[in-house]
């Protein structure tokens, strides 16, 4: 379980490179622009202004054991340093 905000984005970037090569029609951005897409995503996960239906957050609430509803995600991003 990720305990900082860091390790969420790490997480969250494996879920995310890994979405794109399985689905390359779904993800428009070249391989290179994914560090940006992470960091946006990070910003949006703190500010609860994300969408829990891309394939990044359901990986990584896969790999935790957790829903990705919004209520699971949101109790896992209160507890982020």
């Amino acid at each position: 379980m990720p305990t900082t905000w860091a390790e969420l984005a790490s997480m969250y970037e494996e879920e995310l490179r890994a979405a794109r090569k399985r689905y390359p029609e779904q993800y428009a951005y070249p391989e290179s622009e994914i560090p940006t897409v992470v960091q946006k995503m990070v910003a949006a996960f703190q500010a609860r202004t994300y969408s829990n239906s891309g394939h990044g957050i359901r990986g990584v609430a896969r790999r935790l054991r957790i829903g990705h509803t919004y209520t699971e995600l949101n109790k896992l991003f209160a507890t982020l340093k």
